[in-house]
């Protein structure tokens, strides 16, 4: 399962980069 999570952490935070640079 560490591997599901630290994909999961991953994806919000490239999630969260997107955002700050699409504004």
């Amino acid at each position: 399962a560490p591997l599901l999570v630290a994909l999961h952490e991953e994806l919000e935070r490239v999630r969260a980069v997107a955002e700050e640079s699409g504004r």
